[in-house]
């Protein structure tokens, strides 16, 4: 089914993809990206990034990798903003779609250890029809390995889990990520997020 998205592919750092068992099959992005919109413009949507040194240190080509690296994981924030699909199979919960968002990085720290990358890009999420709105998750998370992502699937996965439908076993639904708010003085970085779950009517 669906992969990481094509930046996340180029990245290729595995320490970077291990979310849950849950996610095996995550997001695959179009390859057609939204216009940029003025910095003003209130669809500007603001996320974060996070990558870890493979080998314990971040210096040349390490460094520049690490940094790509966390330029994708906010890439992949933004995909989730604008909306992805999603299926609650026997297997785990299946990601595919979604639309690769412009992306322009506002701040980047880089130390040593790690980097964090904020960036924004014009999100406006549409809804598939069909689909009803089912709960807004809240939650806070650590941005490093991925955990994250991890706990955006797992908080899915157990909305999905509870709905009662002729096949509960197979839900198509639909996600989109409303919140992404860095939480100050937290080491590894942690973020705030407010996850919308949709299932099929």
């Amino acid at each position: 089914m669906g992969q990481f998205l094509l930046l996340m592919l180029l990245a290729g750092c595995q320490q970077h993809q291990e979310v849950s068992d849950i996610a095996a099959n995550t997001i695959s992005a179009s390859v057609q990206a939204q216009s940029i919109t003025p910095e003003e413009d209130k669809s500007l949507f603001t996320v974060w990034g996070y990558a870890e040194p493979r080998n314990g240190e971040s210096r040349g080509a390490e460094r520049n990798f690490m940094e790509m690296s966390a330029r994708a994981s906010a890439q992949q924030m933004l995909t989730l903003a604008a909306g992805v699909s999603v299926k609650n199979g026997g297997s785990g919960l299946d990601v595919s779609g979604g639309s690769m968002v412009s992306m322009v990085v506002r701040n980047t720290q880089t130390t040593a250890s790690n980097c964090l990358v904020q960036a924004s890009g014009p999100v406006i999420a549409s809804v598939p029809e069909g689909m009803k709105k089912i709960k807004t998750i809240s939650g806070a998370a650590p941005l490093a390995k991925s955990k994250f992502m991890h706990e955006l699937l797992k908080s899915a996965k157990t909305i999905f889990s509870e709905i009662k439908t002729n096949d509960s076993a197979n839900t198509d639904g639909f996600m989109i990520l409303r919140k992404m708010e860095l939480i100050e003085g937290k080491e590894p970085p942690e973020c705030r997020y407010e996850l919308d779950v949709y299932a099929k009517e």
